[in-house]
């Protein structure tokens, strides 16, 4: 509650800037009220901020809180990293002998299951900053409850609580341009930090930025670099085609944080410089970005092929693919995409963003360049017109993915997980 209560006495202190905002920020202002005289009443009662409002423990469940699995009305998986990583880590909890509950936002409640694990909606009414409050009204304490990203844990969390860092989001301009959404945030990362007892963090980017600011709050993380099936993700056995043809594929959510604009913005260039090249885009898109697809495959005929598939089915785009692209501008962590290309034996060209750089070492198994279209035509242009250092950065590639292999990821999550949970009848030994 502190970060709320600072915003109440500053608005005491200065009724024109609190008008103002009022103003500005409706909702934002009868927000803050709302969570400072719900952060009274838990106080009141006798609690604190960190045990929220509990209910009976039940000692067999694994409760997972993230944003959204599926979407809100339950009917389709998201089909992002961070929804593959959930489907793995619910294999490793029921392996233990628990049982994996995943809880999300949503219109209205429901329940269904996705690949065995129970998966439920509370209603939030359509309003993600809703599902924290309603999350700890509704859900009792389960063995432990796992914060899938962290900052869910925050105002409220269960006590025995894991948060997961899938990298810094709050990198993104419209967290540092907003008026009050910056120090909101702020209080919301630096609370969840403080509120989890345990965190697992995908990329160093995370921990040091804690270092820099909460350094007493660093010693709660774990390092668990993302993971990537190496047998599943492998490069085809025919090598580069015969005909010359080269195929660049984007295979990544169809959004401007993944740098779909930027590589948008250099799709007639590359094609018409280099008549070999096809552009594959695999990846779900919003309205605005499936329209620019869209115009972009009218104009180009069979030259820009855009499709959606489902997690099982990824590894034969990359089989099919020569360059991968993994452009990001913010809020990026080890990312699955850049290691599945990677032991797919594709040329990654990536930015440096987030934990891309702990991936990809530039001109060894990749390029690494600053998120900016004119470097991304540079280097798109370098493999393209050097086919023996395409082929150099291909190979490399592959041989660097084996330290993130999936085996390696389970057994550091294994031990995580074996220092969290007791052992149970039936679930294997930690």
């Amino acid at each position: 509650m502190r970060w709320e209560t600072r915003k109440i006495l500053h608005a005491v202190r200065h009724p024109r800037w609190a008008v103002v905002q009022a103003v500005r920020h409706p909702r934002w202002a009868a927000d803050r009220l709302l969570r400072f005289l719900l952060g009274l009443v838990f106080w009141g009662r006798g609690g604190t901020r960190k045990r929220g409002i509990t209910r009976a423990v039940d000692p067999t469940v694994v409760n997972f809180v993230t944003g959204l699995f599926m979407d809100m009305e339950g009917r389709e998986l998201m089909c992002g990293g961070a929804e593959r990583y959930l489907l793995e880590l619910c294999g490793l909890v029921r392996e233990l002998g628990y049982r994996p509950v995943i809880y999300q936002g949503a219109r209205g409640t429901w329940r269904t299951s996705y690949g065995g694990t129970e998966v439920v909606g509370i209603d939030v009414g359509g309003e993600a900053q809703n599902l924290n409050e309603a999350f700890h009204r509704e859900v009792g304490e389960g063995a432990v409850t796992i914060y899938s990203a962290f900052h869910l844990a925050a105002p409220l969390s269960h006590p025995r609580s894991l948060g997961i860092s899938h990298g810094v989001f709050w990198d993104q301009k419209w967290f540092q341009d907003a008026v009050v959404g910056w120090d909101y945030w702020m209080g919301i990362i630096r609370g969840a930090i403080k509120n989890c007892s345990w965190l697992v963090s995908v990329d160093a980017n995370t921990i040091n930025w804690v270092r820099s600011t909460i350094v007493e709050e660093a010693g709660k993380f774990t390092h668990i670099p993302n993971f990537v099936d190496t047998e599943e993700f492998r490069p085809r056995e025919s090598g580069p085609a015969k005909d010359g043809k080269v195929v660049i594929l984007y295979p990544r959510r169809l959004y401007a944080p993944r740098g779909f604009w930027l590589v948008e913005k250099l799709v007639p260039y590359i094609l018409k410089k280099y008549p070999q090249v096809e552009f594959d885009f695999v990846g779900k898109a919003d309205e605005e970005e499936a329209e620019a697809v869209r115009k972009m495959m009218t104009q180009h005929g069979p030259r820009v092929r855009w499709r959606h598939l489902e997690p099982g089915e990824m590894s034969g785009a990359y089989r099919e693919a020569d360059i991968a692209l993994c452009p990001t501008v913010a809020s990026e962590g080890t990312s699955l995409s850049c290691l599945e290309a990677m032991a797919s034996g594709n040329a990654v060209i990536a930015t440096n963003v987030g934990g891309l750089p702990q991936l990809v070492i530039d001109g060894y198994n990749g390029l690494l360049i600053a998120p900016e279209a004119g470097e991304l035509r540079e280097a798109m242009e370098l493999l393209l017109d050097d086919g023996e250092l395409r082929a150099r950065l291909q190979e490399n590639a592959r041989q660097v993915s084996l330290s993130y292999s999936k085996k390696v990821w389970q057994k550091r999550w294994r031990k995580m997980l074996g220092s969290v949970l007791p052992a149970r009848p039936g679930g294997d030994s930690h």
